[in-house]
């Protein structure tokens, strides 16, 4: 990042190759719709060049680049008012004699995560992403104890808010 800060353009075209797939899938994630995303992808990789030079180097890149991507996806994300709604181009690949079973799953899965509130959907897409508690507290400017403690009750509302024989 040091040699991006400096205008590298090698250096910032590296960034780039390494992180836009994990950005872009993130705000897939995060927002339901590939436009969104893409939007906020672009909007993501906007801000980090606009703000390079703010970066403190004593703190991880990725940390950084995912507050920013999680901001982003944020703003994207209430300016088009689709966060949380499916993917359906990506159910459109899904094999058919699958694409009902999968549809009611991931409707139910919707629902149930709709019922967290944005922080805790934020924590838990951070969590699945790999981030560790630490570093969703730095993402998210809070302490590591409070992201495990909202982590493990949004798990628990999630269980209570699945029906197991609504999967079957």
């Amino acid at each position: 990042m040091a040699r991006a800060v400096a205008g590298d353009k090698d250096a910032w075209h590296e960034l780039w190759s390494r992180w836009n797939a994990p950005i872009h899938a993130f705000l897939l994630k995060r927002t339901g719709s590939r436009v969104t995303a893409e939007e906020a992808g672009q909007q993501t990789w906007i801000k980090v060049w606009k703000y390079r030079k703010s970066y403190d180097g004593k703190r991880p890149f990725r940390s950084w680049l995912f507050r920013v991507a999680v901001n982003a996806g944020h703003d994207a994300a209430r300016a088009e008012s689709t966060m949380w709604t499916l993917d359906e181009e990506a159910l459109k690949k899904i094999p058919a004699a699958e694409n009902q079973d999968t549809l009611e799953l991931r409707q139910l899965l919707s629902r149930a995560l709709h019922e967290l509130s944005p922080v805790d959907r934020r924590i838990l897409l951070l969590n699945i992403e790999g981030f560790s508690s630490a570093e969703i507290g730095e993402v998210l400017e809070m302490n590591a104890t409070t992201v495990r403690v909202r982590l493990h009750r949004s798990r628990e509302q999630l269980r209570g808010a699945i029906d197991p024989k609504e999967l079957v």
